[in-house]
């Protein structure tokens, strides 16, 4: 008699850890489609840096004790570099999204106007 309670026991036991371990799995398959969602949504899918074209600092070393670094403007050289990164950007990035963080000197201003 003691035996047939066992074998009760033992599958009752078994179906809570089986029905649980399905909802566990249910479970770690539900967050583990939220956590690739979120990555997805949070990450960018590249990041790419690109520094200004070449300044009046970079031509005349004088001309930083004249005005502040800030002020600096790109020379006509910068001007045709930031072209020609901007047309390269454009075959890399296509038609996607593109969200820009620039520094407030003047240089990089006029280089993102060039890219553009």
């Amino acid at each position: 008699m003691l035996y047939n309670y066992y074998y009760i026991l033992t599958f009752i036991v078994l179906t809570v850890i089986f029905i649980y371990s399905r909802l566990f799995d249910v479970l770690l398959l539900y967050f583990n489609y939220r956590l690739y969602c979120y990555k997805k949504i949070r990450r960018p899918y590249r990041i790419i840096l690109v520094r200004h074209g070449e300044s009046q600092g970079n031509v005349d070393k004088t001309i930083s004790a004249r005005l502040p670094d800030s002020q600096l403007d790109l020379t006509d050289t910068g001007i045709e570099q930031a072209r020609n990164a901007g047309k390269q950007l454009k075959e890399i990035i296509k038609d996607k999204t593109v969200y820009v963080y620039l520094s407030p000197y003047k240089r990089s201003k006029r280089t993102y106007e060039a890219i553009s």
